[in-house]
């Protein structure tokens, strides 16, 4: 006679490029304190046992567990192994709701049986696609000179204003901003000065470049970098952090910000230090 072994999971994790939302098929390590996590064969973290959910994961008829578990947080700290993408942190509500029958729950639901998509974000070492705007960038605050570690840096293109690209600076403030989907050729803008800057020439029809705002989130518990600094000797400044990528653009109103304006086109690469005034 075959065992009969039952087994409820907390939740399964997926992770996602930033740039292009498919699936990060490399292996990642992620780790909570007390927390279980097993990678299956699709790819997914699946999250099999946490403090305070022993008798939950035990227990496949909720009916005979009683007293339900508190909600809780779980803190999740993601690294990339190969370095590709930035280390980061993930929060994981639980115990999330085990919604069966037909039909399926919803993409996007906070059903047990759907994954957390995380999204990962390039490191400055991070391989870029030949159809990308690719900006290697210094992160600088403009009034001070000093380099800002783990600042969220959010693109808008004036052609998809509301769809921003994120990406974050590594500890060095160093950044690698990815943009895809830049068309080769689009319509210009007669009222754009970047992309006609000679008033006595007509306005060109069409552009290979497009006009994008850069909007740069500091998160103001972080230690910042002198300019002269030596980067091939000194250590991390914030020692043992991990960054929240969307916590902070959840929070950006509230946080030192500035914008700078560049132009950019598809298959372009662009090196320049991307200095900004912060408004606190």
């Amino acid at each position: 006679m075959r065992e009969l072994c039952d087994r409820r999971i907390l939740a399964a994790l997926r992770c996602r490029d930033g740039v292009t939302q498919l699936p990060v098929r490399s292996s990642m390590q992620i780790a909570a304190r007390g927390v279980s996590i097993l990678r299956n064969r699709s790819g997914y973290y699946v999250i099999v046992s946490a403090p305070g959910f022993e008798r939950y994961t035990q227990t496949f008829d909720l009916a005979e567990l009683g007293v339900a578990p508190a909600p809780a947080t779980l803190t999740l700290q993601i690294t990339d192994p190969s370095g590709q993408y930035l280390p980061r942190r993930f929060t994981v509500p639980l115990p999330r709701p085990a919604a069966v029958g037909d039909p399926a729950p919803a993409p996007g639901s906070p059903s047990v049986f759907q994954p957390i998509d995380i999204p990962l974000y390039p490191s400055p070492l991070a391989r870029t696609s030949p159809g990308w705007a690719v900006l290697r960038t210094t992160v600088l605050n403009a009034t001070t000179g000093r380099r800002l570690p783990w600042a969220l840096i959010r693109t808008t293109l004036a052609t998809a204003a509301d769809t921003p690209f994120l990406g974050l600076s590594d500890w060095r403030g160093e950044a690698l901003v990815a943009v895809r989907g830049i068309p080769i050729t689009t319509w210009a803008d007669p009222n754009d000065d970047d992309l006609d800057p000679d008033p006595a020439t007509p306005p060109p029809v069409t552009t290979t470049a497009v006009t994008a705002t850069l909007e740069v989130i500091a998160d103001p518990t972080r230690q910042t970098i002198a300019p002269d600094a030596d980067l091939l000797t000194m250590t991390d400044p914030n020692p043992n952090f991990f960054p929240d990528p969307e916590d902070l653009n959840a929070r950006r109103a509230t946080l030192p910000s500035g914008t700078q304006t560049l132009t950019l086109a598809s298959g372009q690469t662009y090196t320049t230090a991307l200095s900004v005034t912060l408004n606190s």
